[in-house]
């Protein structure tokens, strides 16, 4: 722990500290519920860390999508819930393989960035009409949130920074989702400012991550 904290710059140990206080803060003030109160933090912890590249980064994401889950199903998103139960198992896989195979970010070749898209694709309209079928609300965002967030998962396994692109157009649309459900009985004000949050998180992580990938390479040419 001292270790990762003394390899931190001043500006990631600002935005974990920074961003955490002000989503538990507005939460508190706003007089949300425990329960989106606790998505929240646990939310913000996890992306925050997840930006430095550590591998406990990882933990911190099963307690959030367990949490997420929940507020998922109230507000009838059903994609993102039953994505998030899956990543549970991913994110503790992918904990032991960090920890295991010593993982750093590094980045894609273009080919292989292209052929992911492709897929991705074919992957969005499936499970747009998995929605449909499942009468789910939002079925557009809902796919393309979920799809994102799977591609994103299996690109974080390995370390490429890839997985940070995703991240971020998962993080606008489902920022767009929780901001229609606001107009909701279950909507949340901390959780779609944690969305928020995430949207500029996901720049963060994106730049870090290629950043630490050109080193990689830099390093192994």
């Amino acid at each position: 722990m001292k270790k990762w904290i003394s390899s931190l710059t001043k500006f990631q140990k600002a935005w974990i500290v920074g961003a955490t206080i002000s989503i538990l803060a507005l939460g508190l003030l706003s007089g949300d519920t425990p329960m989106n109160v606790a998505i929240g933090v646990s939310g913000i912890l996890y992306v925050s860390v997840y930006t430095t590249g550590v591998k406990e980064s990882f933990l911190l994401g099963v307690l959030y999508v367990v949490l997420y889950s929940v507020i998922c199903l109230q507000n009838r998103v059903m994609l993102d819930a039953l994505q998030n139960l899956v990543l549970i198992p991913i994110y503790i896989a992918s904990y032991y393989h960090w920890g295991k195979s010593s993982v750093k970010p590094e980045n894609l070749d273009k080919k292989h960035t292209f052929m992911l898209l492709v897929s991705a694709i074919a992957v969005l309209v499936a499970l747009y009409f998995v929605s449909f079928i499942l009468h789910g609300n939002y079925s557009f965002l809902d796919s393309l949130n979920t799809t994102c967030t799977l591609y994103a998962m299996l690109l974080g396994y390995y370390g490429m920074s890839l997985n940070w692109a995703f991240w971020s157009i998962n993080n606008v649309a489902s920022a767009i989702v929780f901001f229609l459900a606001l107009f909701t009985p279950t909507g949340s004000i901390t959780v779609f400012a944690m969305k928020m949050i995430f949207v500029i998180n996901g720049f963060i992580g994106w730049y870090n991550f290629t950043k630490l990938g050109k080193v990689k390479n830099d390093e192994e040419n």
